[in-house]
């Protein structure tokens, strides 16, 4: 733990509702559980989970930046710096630490990044990557997937790359309550016999939601009692509800919007799914897993690295509606190997990916960056 409780602060776009921004939330929370302080910077705005962090007893300051390169900003970060006073900068994403890394650098704070995906496959991007990333003292990735990445395009030299994967308050997830399921059932009006694939996530382009409906139209062939309930929000919302109304699956297909606390969802999934084109570590699946529930999920990103395929669930080609309707058919079929599924994963949850480990392997790596005073 070190010698003295530090004060970190955590720099984002935002804390709007995704997995990210809910890990940033668990950092704040384990820092208050274990002496810290930490509190949050974010780039453009405050957003929905803001006050979660603050009834944490975090502060949350953000630089309304709007869109687009906007330099100045970086004078405005190194202000709201000077008044948090921070041990140490946490930056999320190579957009933040652009504008937070130079601000920090300028006032001698440390800082120590992490990246969340892989955003270099444009020429921009891949710059912006390789200047901000020289203001980072240590440069994380969520999972070797992501590092192994950010290597390729010389962003980061690979010695100075840390794999540090995301965790979760496993316990939140592992509590089920029948009487809350059955609300849930009710209020979705589905009949006693429905099996419920569900997912949870923001409704964006990239996780690919639209693939879900179109796999579970082909799923209905074999399990017509299938229905799908979708919770979270996006821009995404609009195109999918034309496409329920366009391919007739008003009544069987469940939009629950943001929901606040999200483990009451997971145990009323039957099978949990995935169907994004690009993934890091996602929290979703860990949550999933504590719930006790498989998951289906799409081969691509650090995917395959963290699912540990027929073990702790299934995995289908991205593009493969028919392989994605017979992975979710097969658990279906089968709620035993469905059940050791969940098993397996809550079993590995506990072992590897627990929030109070993750803040412990951040904590270790601060006290080290503090420690040597690594500032580029």
């Amino acid at each position: 733990m070190g010698p003295r409780p530090l004060r970190v602060t955590h720099a984002v776009l935002s804390l709007d509702a995704g997995g990210l921004e809910r890990m940033v939330l668990d950092l704040i929370d384990q820092a208050r559980v274990q002496g810290h302080r930490a509190d949050a910077l974010c780039l453009e705005r405050p957003g929905l989970l803001a006050d979660q962090a603050r009834k944490r007893g975090a502060r949350v300051i953000s630089l309304d930046k709007r869109l687009g390169v906007r330099p100045w900003m970086i004078r405005q970060a190194r202000r709201a710096l000077k008044d948090l006073k921070p041990d140490l900068v946490h930056t999320h994403q190579i957009g933040v630490l652009a504008y937070v890394g130079p601000a920090a650098w300028s006032l001698g704070i440390p800082v120590l990044h992490t990246e969340h995906g892989k955003h270099y496959h444009r020429r921009g991007t891949r710059w912006l990557g390789r200047v901000a990333a020289r203001f980072a003292g240590i440069f994380c990735a969520v999972s070797q997937d992501i590092a192994e990445a950010a290597v390729a395009h010389r962003v980061v030299p690979a010695r100075n790359v840390q794999v540090v994967p995301n965790g979760i308050p496993r316990q939140v997830y592992e509590t089920v309550d029948p009487g809350e399921v059955a609300t849930l059932r009710r209020d979705l009006d589905l009949p006693p016999e429905a099996r419920i694939v569900g997912t949870v996530g923001r409704l964006d382009p990239v996780k690919r939601q639209d693939r879900l409906i179109l796999g579970f139209e082909r799923l209905l062939d074999r399990v017509p009692s299938a229905r799908l309930v979708i919770v979270g929000e996006g821009p995404s919302r609009p195109d999918l509800e034309h496409l329920i109304a366009a391919r007739g699956l008003g009544s069987l297909v469940h939009l629950a919007g943001y929901q606040n606390h999200p483990e009451r969802w997971y145990n009323l999934f039957d099978v949990f799914v995935l169907t994004s084109a690009s993934e890091g570590h996602p929290l979703s699946v860990l949550e999933a897993w504590a719930s006790g529930k498989a998951v289906v999920a799409s081969r691509v990103g650090g995917l395959p690295e963290l699912i540990e395929e027929g073990r702790t669930g299934l995995l289908y080609d991205a593009d493969d509606l028919d392989g994605l309707a017979r992975c979710l058919a097969e658990l279906l079929d089968d709620p035993e190997t469905a059940d050791a599924l969940g098993a397996a994963g809550r079993a590995r949850v506990a072992r590897e990916f627990d929030a109070a480990g993750m803040f412990t392997r951040y904590i270790r790596l601060y006290q080290k960056l503090i420690s040597h005073l690594v500032c580029p």
